[in-house]
C-alpha cells in the first residue's frame, strides 16, 4: 500500500495525517480489488454467494471525516455497484439515511442485513428497531456475537420472530410480559447483590 501510493502520488503516506482523504480511498482501492478478486474465485462454482460483515460506523456526516465507513478501507457503495457481494452485514450499527442509499444502490439483488445493536435491550426495542430498518430497506437482520447475546428469555423470544414482518407489532404490544425478572439479592445466604454488574 506504502510504496503504490508513493508511486501514485510521490509523497510517503506514513507522513501524512491518517485522515487524508486520499490515503484512505488508496487504501479502500486495494481493499475493494481484493473482494473483486475474491468475487472472482467465489463465482467459478455456481450457487455460492459473498457475504461480508462490514465492522465500523456508517456516519454521513461532511466534518467527521475519521469515523466514516472509508476509514475502515470498506468502499462498500462500490461493492454494491459493481455487484462484488451477495450479502452486507454492517455492525455495529448503520444509520437509516445510509441503509436507504445501500438499498438504492443495491437493488434487489443483494441483501442487507443490518446488526441489531446494543447486544441487549428489551423485547420491545428488538422489534422497534426491527420496523426502522425494514422501512429503510433492510432484508433481515445479524447478531454479531449472537451465541451469548440473549441472557433473559424475552429477548430471544423476540429476536427469534424479528423476520415475521407481520408480528412485530405485537411484539412491540406483548414484548414487556414476555419474562418478569426478579433481582437475586441472595444466594445460599449470601448477599449478592453486587455480584452482578452487567444488568
Amino acid at each position: 500500500m506504502v510504496r503504490s501510493f508513493q508511486e501514485k502520488h510521490g509523497e510517503d503516506p506514513r507522513k501524512l495525517p491518517a485522515t487524508d482523504p486520499r490515503w484512505i480511498a488508496h487504501c479502500a482501492g486495494l481493499v475493494t480489488q481484493f473482494v473483486r478478486e475474491v468475487r472472482a474465485l467465489v463465482g467459478e462454482q455456481p450457487g455460492r454467494e459473498l457475504g461480508v460483515t462490514v465492522f465500523g460506523p456508517t456516519r454521513e456526516s461532511p466534518q467527521d471525516t475519521h469515523f466514516k465507513l472509508k476509514s475502515y478501507v470498506c468502499d462498500v457503495e462500490t461493492w454494491l455497484k459493481e455487484r462484488l457481494v451477495d450479502y452486507v452485514m454492517p455492525s455495529q450499527y448503520i444509520e437509516l439515511e445510509v441503509l436507504r442509499k445501500w438499498r438504492a444502490l443495491a437493488g434487489d439483488a443483494i441483501h442487507l442485513w443490518p446488526d441489531l445493536m446494543p447486544r441487549t435491550q428489551p423485547a420491545a426495542s428488538y422489534a422497534r428497531l426491527a420496523q426502522r430498518y425494514y422501512a429503510a430497506g433492510a432484508d433481515g437482520f445479524c447478531l454479531w456475537d449472537g451465541e451469548r447475546r440473549h441472557p433473559h428469555l424475552s429477548e430471544w423470544a423476540a429476536v427469534r420472530q424479528l423476520g415475521h414482518k407481520d408480528l412485530l407489532a405485537e411484539i412491540i404490544r406483548d414484548g414487556p410480559s414476555y419474562y418478569r425478572r426478579v433481582p437475586l439479592k441472595k444466594l445460599g445466604g449470601f448477599s449478592v447483590k453486587d455480584s452482578f454488574r452487567d444488568g
